[in-house]
């Protein structure tokens, strides 16, 4: 398991994101997400940022008697962002 989160994190390190420019990286998690069950849809932020591509929402249906979950995140980098090479040391 340790791997698969290192090796998921380094591969989407690698997708150029740079802020206003994370469509790649937003097809990639709604591509993921899709995989693992979810609904997923776009919004059109990116209509008054500038951006190509608005904000991804995901949502896993259940019938848990439990409270939600919200997990809320940025899709782009700083820059620079573009072609990162990531090092594993020790």
């Amino acid at each position: 398991m340790e791997n698969f989160i290192v090796d998921y994190f380094i591969s989407l390190v690698q997708i150029d994101s740079e802020s206003k420019s994370e469509k790649a990286l937003a097809h990639k998690l709604a591509g993921d997400l899709e995989k693992m069950g979810a609904e997923v849809w776009y919004d059109n932020a990116n209509d008054q940022t500038g951006g190509d591509c608005g904000n991804l929402f995901a949502r896993f249906s259940g019938a848990i008697d439990k409270p939600a979950l919200l997990l809320c995140a940025h899709m782009d980098t700083v820059v620079p962002g573009k072609n990162v090479k990531p090092v594993i040391a020790d």
